[in-house]
């Protein structure tokens, strides 16, 4: 059973007070599907504590101040109900919403039916029905602009065109982007940036001018450069070792937002990125790893396979993006190591620091990890296959005058 259905049986005597609000009756009236369910609930947080504990799930708290808790399904289902505290009467708060299609409400009650009675203040329905994203009132991006950043995302998202008046309320608001959470600006903008259609959005974002206040080192002409990192994404998207590492968690956006970045003497620093969207130094990894100038010469792919793995996509993608490695060289790059050296990387060393001290009677100093890592990688060249041999190149390395 799902937790709303839980909810509404335990809650059974006040389900007309238990309101469904926000994305996921966006969601539905879009044919989507969404595992997050907004409930505005009198006494939200007493409430969620007392659900969590009768339906057996996993209460948190996430603003006491405000109100607002959510419940965790246990069985896996990554499904989860936020509590929210009302914010005046019912009709204004959705009237404080950012935009119309997420000011569309229904009682609990109607949400579990098959066609629920809609309240909708604001006009949501009708901007869904004509794809269309309008904000809620006037002062909407003002109450809170990172509403800006919102809007691209689900503009992207959602395939819906933001209204003339709604850009012109985001175009006044930029400026108090200033003001928001560089952690908050991290998450939306990285939402975004992991969108199948980010790409065109950006390109709204640079016409509205809220990539130029995210990114002033954004390249010019910016539709070049996304073309050509959108065109080496697919080409390392089709290959089977890196397409699920392209996959994995932020990667894409991460990758996107590292071709936005100059390789040149115009480029932020990394104090300053980490500032401005508050990165974590995965994050920062991965940028930097994205700027960073790599080619493709076997020594070198053999070396940057050893040192960063399957990361090794990041600063050859960003070549690409920048223009300095054609999709087809990128590609042939990314056959070689699929074919010939990843299968001798994913391999044991052939020699071992213990061997080394074992086998060789050698003593741990700084000549241990220059060794080791020359053996590595005339193993991944296909140079070094026979541990006997392996370890008398060692045996070299280790007493040359080099």
């Amino acid at each position: 059973m799902r937790l709303t259905e839980r909810l509404a049986e335990r809650a059974a005597d006040r389900l007309d007070t238990l309101w469904v609000v926000g994305g996921c009756v966006r969601d539905r009236l879009l044919g989507r599907p969404s595992a997050d369910i907004d409930l505005i609930v009198p006494d939200a947080v007493e409430a969620a504590r007392w659900f969590a504990r009768v339906a057996r799930a996993t209460f948190v708290l996430l603003d006491d101040g405000h109100g607002t808790a959510r419940i965790v399904a246990r069985d896996g289902s990554g499904e989860y109900l936020d509590f929210c505290e009302p914010q005046g009467t019912l009709d204004e708060d959705l009237r404080a919403r950012d935009f119309t299609v997420n000011a569309v409400a229904c009682t609990l009650a109607d949400w579990l039916t098959d066609e629920p009675h809609w309240l909708d203040p604001t006009g949501g329905l009708d901007d869904l029905a004509h794809g269309r994203l309008r904000s809620t009132h006037d002062g909407a991006m003002a109450a809170d602009p990172l509403r800006v950043l919102r809007g691209h995302r689900l503009a992207a998202g959602l395939d819906l065109v933001l209204d003339e008046a709604t850009q012109q309320q985001m175009r006044a608001a930029l400026p108090g982007l200033a003001r928001v959470a560089a952690e908050r600006i991290r998450t939306e903008w990285l939402r975004l940036l992991a969108l199948r259609n980010a790409p065109s959005e950006l390109l709204r974002c640079a016409a509205l001018g809220t990539l130029g206040w995210l990114l002033p080192e954004a390249p010019d002409p910016l539709a070049e450069t996304l073309a050509r990192a959108e065109a080496a994404l697919a080409v390392v998207g089709a290959e089977p070792h890196f397409g699920p590492w392209l996959d994995e968690g932020e990667t894409v956006a991460l990758l996107r937002f590292g071709a936005l970045l100059p390789a040149d003497d115009t480029a932020p620093t990394a104090r300053d990125l980490t500032r401005r969207f508050a990165l974590s130094r995965a994050q920062q990894r991965l940028l930097a790893l994205a700027r960073e100038p790599w080619g493709t010469a076997p020594e070198e792919l053999a070396l940057g396979l050893h040192r960063l793995g399957l990361d090794l996509a990041a600063p050859l993608l960003g070549g690409a993006a920048r223009g300095t490695l054609t999709a087809g060289a990128l590609a042939e790059a990314l056959a070689r190591l699929r074919t010939e050296w990843l299968p001798r990387w994913q391999q044991p060393p052939l020699v071992t620091g213990h061997d080394l001290q074992t086998t060789l009677g050698y003593t741990p100093g700084p000549r241990f990890k220059a060794c080791l890592d020359h053996l590595r990688i005339e193993q991944i060249l296909g140079r070094l296959s026979d541990p006997a041999a392996a370890l008398a190149a060692a045996r070299e390395v280790m007493e040359s005058d080099g």
